[in-house]
């Protein structure tokens, strides 16, 4: 038997068992409701704003962890946006770069670009922030103790690969959109379960 057929089989068989796993799709609605952990990193945007301060377009960047040169100057850029951040003293924080990404226009066409790089916080806006870049938007930040104790706060993020004619910029934030969900994980004997 072939690793792909094999692999083929694997497929066909998963699906007839979730074909027949009502009582365990049951089960999984059941216990949405029973979890009531909050989402991590997860801010609350009625007391915690942001403001975009300043921007930068570079060309190269270095990082705590990795170094940015952009191998095609002429065609991207990438931009370097300072946020305040306000939020309540005492407040600690965490961002990672996956919750933010930039929507805009090149042009009259729209697009969106990851956060590939976020900062350590700052209590002043012209600090020399250290960054940590990532190509799948894996790192994150958290406030340390003059941070957390400050009102107002600095980061910088990281969106690479912007056209020449990029315009009109909105910073996003990932909030959760849906109510939480449990399921047995992946590596059980049931991977795959119909909610609704």
């Amino acid at each position: 038997m072939t690793k792909h057929f094999a692999r083929q089989l694997g497929v066909v068989l998963a699906l007839a068992i979730v074909g027949g796993v009502s009582d365990a799709a049951a089960q999984s609605r059941t216990r949405l409701a029973s979890d009531s952990r909050p989402a991590p990193y997860v801010v609350d945007l009625r007391q915690v704003t942001f403001e975009v301060v300043a921007v930068n377009f570079v060309k190269e960047l270095e990082g705590v962890n990795a170094r940015y040169r952009e191998v095609e100057p002429d065609t991207f850029r990438a931009a370097l946006v300072t946020i305040r951040v306000s939020k309540p003293e005492g407040e600690a924080l965490t961002f990672t770069a996956a919750d933010f990404s930039l929507h805009y226009y090149h042009g009259e066409v729209p697009d969106v670009v990851p956060c590939n790089g976020i900062s350590a916080f700052s209590t002043v806006v012209d600090a020399d922030r250290p960054i940590r870049l990532s190509q799948n938007a894996t790192s994150k930040t958290s406030t340390g103790p003059a941070t957390t104790g400050a009102g107002t706060i600095y980061l910088d993020l990281f969106f690479p690969l912007l056209e020449p004619d990029a315009t009109s910029f909105h910073v996003a934030m990932a909030q959760p959109i849906a109510a939480p969900f449990v399921t047995e994980g992946w590596g059980s004997r049931l991977n795959a379960v119909k909610l609704r």
